[in-house]
């Protein structure tokens, strides 16, 4: 079925035509699922709106929708599969609900213009790559619940000035905070057992 340049079936929105989408996007209720690549390379994307009922954002769902500005993430969605909003340059505000448990590897790596991110309380782990090269990111809040950040999380967050870790944060991946030039202020918790190589190097 076709609705408005949008593959579906079986509940689950399985491609876009380019060529036919632009603007604001609002996807229709009954989707489950938004799958790999769906709106991937929609250049012209510039605000979706994603009903509730939907609980996967599958991998590169998203990636290099490069004028993407705007985009709400309803409280059914519970995984962001990796490489979901990779690229996606216009970027600016995103808040995660906190029914998510999971965000995937690089899920929004390169988002240049990416100022401000909530995530949610739930989440443990800060994956590889999640928020690499986000250079306009000025501040993160890290939930409570987070015991791992992976390698490469924020590398290159050059804007991000300041952060504060969780009590149960118990490793700091390899190259984690690489490159972050303008962090000034850090406090690591005693539950720390691990910092890996160069993980916070750049870093002032």
């Amino acid at each position: 079925m076709k609705v408005n340049g949008l593959t579906i079936k079986d509940s689950v929105l399985i491609k876009c035509s380019p060529k036919k989408v632009s603007g604001e996007i609002i996807i229709p209720d009954g989707i489950t699922e938004i799958a790999e690549k769906a709106f991937a390379n929609c250049k012209e994307l510039k605000s979706i709106i994603i009903p509730n009922g939907v609980i996967r954002i599958g991998t590169g769902a998203f990636a290099h929708c490069t004028s993407l500005k705007n985009i709400a993430i309803p409280e059914s969605v519970t995984k962001i599969d990796s490489l979901a909003f990779y690229s996606c340059t216009s970027l600016r505000r995103v808040t995660i609900p906190n029914s998510v448990t999971e965000i995937g590897e690089e899920a929004f790596e390169d988002c240049e213009l990416l100022k401000e991110v909530v995530l949610p309380n739930c989440i443990t782990k800060i994956n590889r790559r999640t928020f690499t090269s986000c250079y306009s990111l000025t501040k993160i809040a890290i939930p409570e619940a987070v015991t791992s950040i992976g390698d490469m999380a924020f590398y290159c967050c050059e804007s991000l000035k300041s952060l504060i870790f969780p009590n149960n944060l118990t490793e700091i991946e390899d190259n984690a905070f690489d490159g972050c030039k303008n962090l000034k202020n850090i406090k690591i918790p005693n539950s720390v057992t691990k910092i890996g190589h160069r993980a916070f190097i750049g870093c002032i």
